[in-house]
């Protein structure tokens, strides 16, 4: 009984970490699409954190007509 429950936990850990890695898979895949195919960059990073903020630092302000 107890190697039973042993195998049962075993496949279903590598079930969850097959899982995980599909999603990792596509979400790469949705953030390649996104960049338009090339390579992650900082820069790239950047200028979409800069698109997508709400909050402005330098004014201590909220952005509200950038929020959904």
């Amino acid at each position: 009984r107890a190697a039973n429950l042993i195998k049962h936990t075993k496949e279903n850990k590598m079930e969850l970490e097959i899982e995980v890695a599909m999603c990792k898979a596509r979400w790469e895949m949705s953030s390649r699409r996104d960049r338009d195919g090339e390579e992650w960059s900082r820069e790239w990073q950047e200028e979409i954190n800069e698109v997508d903020r709400i909050y402005d630092p330098q004014k201590h302000s909220l952005i509200f007509s950038k929020s959904n």
